[in-house]
């Protein structure tokens, strides 16, 4: 799967739909009965004596039909009914949109992390979401800080000097972030912001009696409800 941030002029919905299909031939290298592609517009607020904009900005994500189509296939299998696909970064940042009541105050980056993937996400002040995923090249991502920052750092000093957004003040991490105390510090040494892991449980009440034991054993357990969080509360 691709995502990509994309700003283009304003222009009709048949033609920026053919733009962005186009876009996602080319970053798949296959041809568009074979892709499954879908965009997310980013509309910034403004203000009421200002002037229309003359360009839209978005997310675009893009996979291989196969791909999706056997996602979907699997969880028929598991007797679930698929209704919303979604791509994990962008349920990531849903959650942090609505939980966080600091968005207002600074531009963030939420890192959302895998065991051999990291979803690097910048979310804007005034509005709007920046994503890149990180892939490992060691083992684990505890043997790989550096590594890690050094990505990050590239994420936000594009979001900051290509697309002239706010600077980054805090960096929060969250999914399967190694329990190594060593694997921050390194992070808040390289990166010379705030670090912190963010825990969406932290501020939320858990009825079930199973996800409240199965929570409790383990705090990767909880992180790995993070994307599914995000993912329900999407109404369309």
């Amino acid at each position: 799967m691709v995502m990509r941030y994309f700003k283009m002029p304003v222009m009709s919905a048949t033609e920026m739909r053919s733009a962005l299909i186009l876009q996602a031939e080319e970053a798949l290298q296959l041809t568009r009965d074979k892709v499954s592609v879908d965009w997310c517009i980013q509309e910034r607020p403004r203000g009421k004596a200002e002037a229309p904009s003359l360009v839209k900005e978005g997310v675009l994500a893009a996979a291989p039909i196969k791909d999706v189509e056997r996602q979907l296939e699997i969880l028929s299998l598991a007797g679930l009914d698929p209704v919303i696909v979604d791509v994990r970064a962008m349920a990531v940042a849903n959650l942090f949109l609505l939980l966080d009541e600091r968005i207002g105050e600074s531009s963030v980056c939420l890192v959302n992390m895998a065991p051999h993937s990291a979803d690097v996400i910048v979310m804007r002040r005034l509005g709007g979401i920046y994503p890149y995923t990180v892939f490992c090249r060691a083992s684990t991502w505890e043997q790989s800080p550096t590594f890690l920052a050094e990505n990050i750092r590239d994420v936000l000093k594009y979001s900051e000097f290509k697309l002239d957004w706010d600077s980054v003040k805090r960096v929060l991490l969250t999914g399967e972030v190694p329990e190594s105390k060593v694997f921050i510090e390194q992070l808040k040494t390289d990166l010379n912001v705030t670090v912190e892991v963010w825990n969406p449980l932290d501020v939320m009440t858990i009825k079930d009696q199973r996800v409240k034991d199965k929570v409790s054993e383990s705090a990767a357990a909880a992180s790995l409800l993070v994307p599914s969080l995000g993912l329900a509360l999407r109404r369309s």
